[in-house]
């Protein structure tokens, strides 16, 4: 006599519900470890968890029944990690993020992948159509212009990559360089890809944005007050020195400046440098390592036998008189925190219209995260209400 079984078929179904369910219940244990969760919220998911194990092995497992006991499973297991995440005024994604850049820089990573060239040839950016992209040779740099073919505007930005002076331009800058484009109703884009530290120590950047600049103003023939001036970090850094030589030396400024975490106070003398010395998820040290006295700063060879306090080395320490529209936007818990409020502090002491956005539990530069953040979506409406509501600029957006 032959007997059938369908054992192998549920031997099979069960493989595939194993799988299935460490596809969801891994990243979500995951999150509960990086963002430090409450206690409960491990309780609750190991709950729903054993729940769900339990059930596949009782009769209740089959038909219908099935998709409602992972629905009922899955509801149980979001709620776990939602509920138990550290603060309720930053997003649940928002906080995964930020645990997840602490969990990855204390990784041990080649620097020679993260610096240099070798990170930045890596490119996987395709040109979006209807825009034409040109690489530009300056004399000891080069620039990438990106341009919408059937734009009318008339202004430009000049975009200075982060990234402590080591590390050029990648393929996010060239995503942000489309965006700055959108948003302000089809200006064009310079991303310089400047000389990089140590090979090519302090100012050899600040040379390369002036050539820059000095390009953008002749051979373009661009007006100073058309260009607007953005950029991150170090490139933050490089916004602000580069007004301040503007200004210094009596040539026409930008129209504007955008700095996302400005890297301004190479000195670490800010409040941030201590307060924030150990929740920082970039910069920040380990509590155990913290003495409670030591400023905490962007890690750097740059400085090095250079005065920290020079205001073209550390914009912190210049004056801002006489400086067009600035918005500064910057994490609450980054050492560079203190960075931005210094160059807040001083500007509008001299009657500049700067604004300073402080965005909470956010990490270093989060505006890269573009669209997958809220806080990074409303970063970058903040930057589109400010550039379109730059005097002339703002008529052109709506004509766009």
């Amino acid at each position: 006599m032959i007997t059938i079984t369908n054992q192998p078929k549920k031997h099979n179904s069960s493989k595939l519900f194993y799988f299935v369910t460490a596809l969801i219940y891994l990243p979500l244990f995951y999150s509960l470890a990086v963002i430090d969760a409450k206690w409960y919220g491990y309780v609750l998911l190991a709950l729903s968890f054993g729940l769900l194990l339990w059930v596949i092995h009782h009769i209740v497992w089959r038909g219908w029944q099935i998709p409602l006991c992972y629905l009922c499973a899955m509801a149980t297991a979001f709620v776990s990690v939602y509920t138990s995440r550290p603060r309720l005024d930053v997003s649940l994604i928002g906080q995964v993020m930020s645990g997840s850049v602490r969990f990855f820089v204390n990784l041990p990573v080649d620097q020679d992948l993260l610096t240099g060239d070798a990170f930045t040839q890596r490119s996987v950016w395709t040109l979006p159509e209807g825009y034409t992209s040109e690489t530009i040779t300056l004399p000891d740099s080069t620039m990438e212009l990106l341009t919408k073919d059937d734009s009318t505007s008339d202004y430009i930005f000049l975009q200075l990559h982060g990234g402590a002076f080591i590390s050029g331009v990648n393929d996010l800058y060239r995503v942000m360089a489309k965006r700055f484009s959108d948003l302000s109703g089809g200006a064009a884009v310079c991303t310089l890809d400047y000389r990089l530290s140590p090979a090519y120590p302090y100012p050899a950047q600040q040379i390369d944005t002036q050539d820059a600049w000095q390009y953008i103003t002749e051979t373009l023939g661009y007006p100073a007050d058309h260009v607007i001036l953005t950029g991150d970090s170090a490139g933050g850094n490089l916004v602000l020195s580069h007004a301040l030589r503007l200004r210094d030396a009596g040539e026409p400024l930008p129209a504007a400046l955008i700095a996302f975490s400005p890297w301004a106070d190479l000195s670490n003398s800010g409040e941030s440098h201590i307060t924030n010395a150990t929740s920082d998820p970039t910069f920040g040290i380990l509590p155990e390592q913290f003495d409670g006295v030591t400023p905490v700063g962007v890690p750097t060879t740059y400085i090095d036998d250079l005065d920290p306090t020079d205001r073209y080395i550390s914009p912190s320490y210049g004056d801002f008189e006489g400086f067009p529209p600035m918005l500064l936007q910057v994490a609450e818990i980054e050492v560079l925190r203190s960075d931005s409020e210094l160059i807040y502090q001083n500007a509008i002491s001299h009657g500049v219209d700067c604004t300073l956005s402080i965005y909470s539990g956010m990490f270093h530069v989060f505006q890269g995260s573009l669209d997958l953040l809220p806080e990074s979506r409303q970063a970058w409406a903040e930057v589109t209400e400010f550039v379109r509501g730059l005097g002339r600029l703002s008529n052109q957006v709506q004509q766009a």
